[in-house]
């Protein structure tokens, strides 16, 4: 028997299988299709053919997917200083290292890589934040939605590219110096964690089916427990542990409460229905006048 609700939900599955993750999007789409079936449901036609021809005026998952990815390329102001903030910071950091490893150039481009690569990790808590403030707030638009899951996707590509190059000569610094290709360093170790997680999250953005909202809250709760969990274990593995602690709350501090408040407020349950028809209309008057 033929389920509208159940073929919805499958049709969404599939067009977050194909890339389109963003709620707004889907939600927009999901507003064509149930339109067009409405429409196509004629007294002499089965719910099962209205909803095939209404997939077709609309689009299959896979088509669409492409058409849209070919027009999506609105910019977004946010996304535009984020990417502005990563090349600043990335530039500053690397002109450091080699001031400091210009003598040992395996060490430097483990330095630099790695920098780049865990600021790119960081670039992608705030898009994540960016999205969950913008969701809160219901003014998450399909254009602004999909402006920064592109960035997440190209980010996270750039991220696990420096830290599996830092990684690599990492191991291969550890060699020249002092024979060993490992030392199980708590630094070695949370590299080969975070490399791991970025894989998995690129992964989860291919061919996951999660919700934009969900994967933000997701990289941001995975991230911050292994940045709370570093902390434990630098209390707990090194003797005076003073002075690293304070280097990472100097450092890392403010990117732990952000994560913290991307956490509280994307887990809040949505503003009801009538707030947010209230706050359309009086964005469309404020347009208008």
């Amino acid at each position: 028997m033929f389920d509208l609700e159940r073929e919805i939900k499958a049709w969404r599955r599939e067009m977050m299988r194909n890339g389109v993750r963003t709620t707004e999007v889907l939600d927009e789409l999901e507003s064509h299709l149930r339109n067009e079936f409405t429409k196509l449901l004629l007294p002499h036609t089965t719910e099962t053919v209205a909803f095939e021809n209404a997939l077709m005026r609309v689009g299959k998952p896979a088509a669409l997917s492409t058409e849209f990815n070919k027009v999506s390329k609105t910019k977004f102001w946010p996304v535009t200083l984020i990417w502005i903030a990563f090349f600043v910071l990335s530039a500053w950091w690397d002109l450091r290292c080699a001031f400091n490893w210009s003598d040992r150039p395996l060490l430097l481009v483990n330095a630099v890589s790695l920098l780049s690569g865990y600021l790119a990790s960081y670039m992608i808590d705030a898009l994540c934040l960016i999205y969950i403030l913008y969701w809160r707030f219901r003014t998450a638009t399909p254009a602004r939605a999909t402006a920064i899951d592109r960035a997440v996707l190209t980010l996270n590509k750039i991220a696990i590219g420096f830290v599996l190059i830092g990684f690599a000569f990492g191991i291969a610094y550890n060699r020249t110096a002092t024979g060993q290709y490992w030392h199980w360093h708590i630094g070695e170790i949370e590299t080969l964690f975070r490399l791991m997680w970025l894989v998995i999250f690129s992964l989860i953005l291919r061919f996951g089916s999660l919700s934009q909202r969900a994967t933000s809250l997701l990289f941001m709760a995975v991230d911050l427990v292994g940045n709370l969990t570093l902390s434990a274990a630098v209390l707990a593995l090194f003797p005076d542990p003073t002075r690293h602690i304070k280097v990472m709350i100097s450092h890392f501090g403010f990117i732990y409460v952000l994560q913290l408040l991307g956490l509280i407020m994307g887990s809040l349950p949505e503003r009801n229905e009538p707030w947010r028809i209230n706050h359309q209309m009086n964005r469309a008057r404020k347009a208008q006048s």
